[in-house]
């Protein structure tokens, strides 16, 4: 085993179950050491933002209401349960650094100066579970750069809602990505991609959890592929379609399709 790979990690407040364990087992498995926390402490959408974003994606309401009746019936799907960072005990000893990033070109983040060089001090690889679209220096503060998961196969599938135009499109499998990050949308270097069935799922909540449980062992294969000198990521030689939140037609075929697949039991 190489020298210890200290870790960075890039976070919000809280962590989805699935990131708590597959960062635990990355832990257990690997050299792999979470030596600081970058939280990030955006303030966020002003009240007028969020009615301007909910007007213009009005159709997706017809989904979120779905969804949350959805959970009410049937309750969430437990690897995307909230763990508040204090929670996670491999995170006790590590450093705590704030963070309040610049917004770029409206969507993108930006990290300030001193939290790169603080950071890029203390890791050789940055693990991105928050923030967004990360943009700038960060991006090349660490040796290994940083890690980030694409529930999709970047060259098929990029871009937003996670096995949402998979699920639609009775697609068979999705794919899950270990990326190592560049300045372009889910376009980075592959690290891991594993190709997961999906065609037994009747839900789009099927496809979601069980990209996210296939997610769990990824971050433990990435970095034990990263340390191997004979490794060499994948450039792909071409992405797949940029997708975003659904609207107009997509929003329908989705509400039909999952009613009536509820009506049938399937």
């Amino acid at each position: 085993m190489s020298d210890e790979m200290r870790v960075c990690l890039l976070a919000e407040e809280s962590m989805a179950a699935w990131q708590r364990t597959a960062l635990r087992r990355a832990v257990e498995e690997t050299n792999a050491t979470v030596e600081c926390v970058i939280v990030n402490r955006s303030p966020g959408r002003t009240r007028a933002e969020q009615l301007r974003r909910a007007v213009e994606l009005r159709e997706w309401t017809a989904v979120t209401a779905l969804l949350a009746l959805e959970r009410r019936v049937a309750g969430d799907i437990p690897e995307s349960e909230s763990y508040a960072l204090d929670e996670i005990p491999l995170l006790d000893e590590a450093e705590r650094i704030e963070c309040v990033p610049t917004v770029v070109d409206g969507w993108k983040y930006e990290l300030p100066q001193d939290v790169v060089a603080k950071a890029a001090r203390s890791a050789d690889v940055g693990v991105l579970f928050g923030f967004g679209f990360i943009t700038g220096p960060i991006l090349n503060a660490f040796d290994n750069g940083i890690l980030s998961f694409h529930h999709g196969d970047l060259r098929e599938y990029r871009g937003q809602p996670m096995g949402f135009w998979e699920y639609l499109n009775d697609e068979d499998e999705a794919g899950v990505t270990l990326q190592r990050l560049t300045e372009t949308l889910d376009g980075g270097e592959i690290i891991c991609l594993d190709r997961i069935d999906i065609s037994d799922q009747r839900r789009w909540k099927g496809v979601k959890s069980r990209l996210l449980a296939a997610s769990e062992d990824t971050l433990a294969e990435g970095i034990r592929r990263i340390q191997d000198d004979s490794f060499t990521p994948q450039k792909p030689a071409t992405t797949g379609d940029l997708y975003t939140i659904p609207r107009g037609k997509p929003v329908a075929q989705f509400v039909g399709k999952t009613l009536s697949r509820s009506l049938v039991g399937r």
